[in-house]
């Protein structure tokens, strides 16, 4: 995953597009359930604010 986030961000870069890492927040899931959905198996609705929250903050600081 690490190897693919490193390709992905690089082409973004080449790109002039912006790429948001979230890797971090999605493996906290491994220490706090309350970022896994009720099935086991998808990002819980807090889990996804953590991601948008990032997203919010990097585009009010490009912004200011």
């Amino acid at each position: 995953l690490d190897r693919y986030n490193y390709f992905a961000d690089s082409l973004c870069t080449e790109g002039g597009i912006s790429y948001y890492k979230i890797t971090d927040i999605s493996r906290q899931a491994e220490y706090s359930k309350d970022l896994i959905a009720p099935d086991s198996l998808h990002p819980s609705a807090m889990q996804y604010k953590l991601w948008i929250d990032r997203h919010y903050n990097d585009l009010v600081e490009k912004f200011k």
